[in-house]
């Protein structure tokens, strides 16, 4: 059961931030769609960020800047957004739950709480993203997902925006689940910069994580193709063999580990537009 004693609204991310920090037991609310996988949750004051205008995608020049308190369904209707990224977003949240949920879930408090399960954070990893808290600055979400989970005794950081950078590039987002509304099994994403690839696997049941050995691979080659089924099985061992891979309800080990291939595979052919 949750239990929420008092609840702010502020109208600036300076006094979210001392509020915040007053208890240990304060917290600040993304979306808050998911305080149902908490237990026995204790909130002495719920910090509402929904007044500061977090909530807007904001296009300049060199970057995409998306607000923490943007939706998923934002993202997945953004034409700008899908028709810089092939559609990657799109493709990564038109399955999770229902329109209802996405227009609660946002994606700061996806990222923020780095889901294991996120099918958005994998599409997010292929990309050039970077997010900006308002005391700790920018931070690659490489690098964000790698730092160990606060202690609830450190001091609450906001994360205000995501930024990401506006290339060329080509990519693919590819899933596997039971149903159309249920998590994801296994997910991928693979993007293609001048030649060069990433390559990234979530809901292994981890969250996502750069498939590095294979990115070495298939950047050391001059083409992917095909033909070149030495090179893509090479490549697709790396994956399996590489990433640590788990069991629960939604599938085993094993299984994440062989799906995780045709997964890569998919998204590489994608990228390179082979049928």
């Amino acid at each position: 059961m949750i239990k929420i004693k008092n609840w702010v609204s502020p109208k600036t991310i300076e006094e979210a931030y001392q509020i915040a920090n007053e208890k240990i037991n304060n917290r600040i609310l993304g979306g808050g769609a998911f305080l149902r996988l908490a237990h026995d949750l204790t909130i002495d004051t719920a910090v509402d960020l929904s007044l500061l205008e977090l909530d807007e995608i904001c296009e300049t020049e060199q970057h995409f800047e998306i607000g923490a308190m943007t939706t998923l369904r934002q993202l997945e209707t953004n034409k700008s957004l899908n028709d810089a990224f092939e559609n990657i977003f799109r493709k990564s949240l038109e399955n999770i739950v229902g329109v209802q949920l996405r227009n609660i879930a946002t994606i700061g408090g996806t990222v923020f709480a780095k889901y294991g399960f996120s099918d958005l954070i994998t599409a997010l990893m292929v990309l050039e993203t970077s997010l900006v808290f308002y005391k700790k600055g920018e931070i690659a979400l490489s690098e964000y997902l790698k730092t160990p989970r606060a202690h609830k005794r450190d001091a609450k950081d906001i994360l205000i925006k995501i930024k990401i950078m506006k290339q060329p590039i080509k990519c693919s987002f590819q899933m596997l689940r039971n149903s159309s509304s249920d998590f994801a099994i296994i997910n991928a994403a693979v993007s293609k910069v001048d030649g060069r690839y990433k390559i990234v696997v979530g809901a292994r049941p981890g969250v996502s994580n750069f498939a590095l050995e294979a990115m070495s691979i298939i950047n050391d080659k001059k083409e992917v193709n095909p033909e070149n089924i030495e090179g893509q099985e090479l490549i697709l061992s790396a994956v399996s063999d590489n990433l640590i891979f788990g069991t629960n309800r939604f599938g085993s080990q094993s299984y994440r580990q062989a799906m995780s291939k045709v997964l890569v595979k998919r998204a590489i052919r994608e990228v390179n537009h082979e049928d």
